[in-house]
């Protein structure tokens, strides 16, 4: 899956569909106020966090930093 600049992978509150692999570009990890938690760059794994417990929501907000190749593994 590719994305653009600034567009959302996963969003706090989403259902879980997997986990994501980060083929190329980079991405932040945000908060529910918008607060950096983190970046990622390729070959980095994000998503893992709601996928097993039983609640399964996601806990983040990913946004692209850069144009992004991202894999989900489901």
């Amino acid at each position: 899956m590719k994305k653009k600049r600034r567009e959302k992978v996963i969003r706090i509150g989403d259902e879980r569909d997997g986990i994501y692999y980060l083929a190329k570009g980079k991405v932040r990890v945000e908060d529910i106020q918008g607060n950096t938690l983190s970046e990622l760059s390729e070959g980095d794994i994000f998503g893992e966090m709601a996928y097993f417990p039983k609640e399964g929501k996601r806990n983040a907000t990913v946004v692209a930093i850069t144009d992004i190749v991202v894999r989900k593994i489901s």
